[in-house]
């Protein structure tokens, strides 16, 4: 390859990493809302996405979130240290000619599927999680904790030989995580 040919490939990989940076900024998390009720961590919170996010959906493409809830302990000089967690996946799908708003919910052990009559309730249901609860009965030390939620989607349908060639994309549509205010059990 000559050298004329390999900066038109670097300024093609350095345009397509730009481009996708900007997607992965598309959601933001309000909260998360942490309380502490006989020994367990109640988490609640919303996500809020950009417009074109919205538009995809309402354009029938269906969208995948996967929202994870973990506990951490905080320590002063070692990385804070993972405890357990809660892994939600919503999954969004609106035919707007039909008038059909879906979204399921799985937690690993329930999953919901629900119908909805307009599609700004099928979003305010899918972009709001309530009352996630996280065991904390064994954890006999009383060191500051908090909360981490993180929420990607995941592009749907992308071609498995793109993700081969181009292994240097991102392959979410965004991935956002926000910690809570530590806490002490």
């Amino acid at each position: 390859m000559n050298t004329a040919g390999m900066i038109k490939s670097l300024i093609l990989i350095l345009s397509i990493s730009l481009l996708s940076d900007g997607i992965l900024e598309a959601a933001e998390i309000n909260g998360p809302d942490v309380s502490c009720v006989e020994a367990e961590a109640r988490v609640g919170l919303t996500v809020e996405v950009d417009d074109e996010f919205v538009q995809q959906i309402k354009k029938g493409f269906q969208k995948e979130f996967t929202i994870y809830v973990d506990l951490f302990r905080r320590w002063d000089v070692w990385p804070d240290e993972f405890i357990r967690g809660v892994k939600i996946i919503r999954t969004i799908k609106a035919d707007t000619v039909k008038g059909e708003y879906k979204a399921a919910s799985f937690d690993g052990a329930t999953i919901i599927d629900k119908r909805f009559a307009t599609f700004e309730q099928m979003m305010q249901w899918a972009l709001t999680v309530k009352d996630v609860r996280i065991p904390m009965s064994d954890i006999v030390d009383r060191e500051s904790h908090f909360i981490r939620v993180t929420v990607e989607s995941r592009k749907q349908n992308l071609p498995r030989m793109i993700g081969y060639i181009l292994f240097f994309t991102d392959s979410r549509d965004f991935k956002v995580f926000k910690d809570s205010a530590p806490f002490k059990k």
